[in-house]
């Protein structure tokens, strides 16, 4: 958007005046032409500066905002990110809980099946005890009919022998 005005400093400086009978002295006309066209030549190499300079601050100002914008939506990207570590986070909380809670249950269902495990072998080694006790009190009856029975047969052996003699 360049700025293009109707008159140039050329114009200016060339531009020609008819003459009249009493009209402006003509060097002070020429040098006012002259300090116009400077002037107006002046102006339009500071309005093409100014407008480049506006072109630049818009191309800066559009990057900004892109900038900002990106900034903004990495922003929401980030938060979104963090969101989700979050939520995950209690997740992985929640399921290291149960399984926390699920080995205990384990551990308890283990524990209590080695105390069955340990009272049915304590009472077989009970069980065993008495029968060995049992076994070994017949055992003992026995050999005491046997003694009983041995003493007996060697008593009437002696008899025998006494009376045959």
């Amino acid at each position: 958007m360049t700025y293009k005005p109707d008159i140039t400093p050329l114009d200016i400086q060339n531009k020609e005046f008819s003459k009249g009978l009493r009209g402006y002295k003509e060097e002070e006309v020429d040098k006012f032409l002259d300090d116009l066209s400077e002037v107006f030549s002046q102006m339009i190499s500071e309005i093409e500066r100014l407008e480049k300079e506006n072109e630049y601050l818009r191309s800066r100002i559009q990057a900004t905002q892109k900038k900002n914008e990106f900034e903004a939506s990495t922003s929401d990207f980030l938060s979104l990110i963090q969101k989700k570590v979050e939520e995950a986070k209690i997740q992985v909380e929640k399921e290291v809980e149960l399984r926390r809670i699920k080995s205990e249950e384990e551990c308890r269902a283990m524990i209590q099946k080695t105390k069955e495990e340990h009272t049915k072998l304590f009472a077989d080694v009970e069980r065993i005890r008495q029968e060995k006790r049992r076994e070994l009190k017949n055992l003992e009856e026995f050999i005491s009919r046997l003694q009983t029975l041995v003493n007996r047969e060697m008593q009437s052996m002696e008899r025998e022998s006494l009376s045959s003699q």
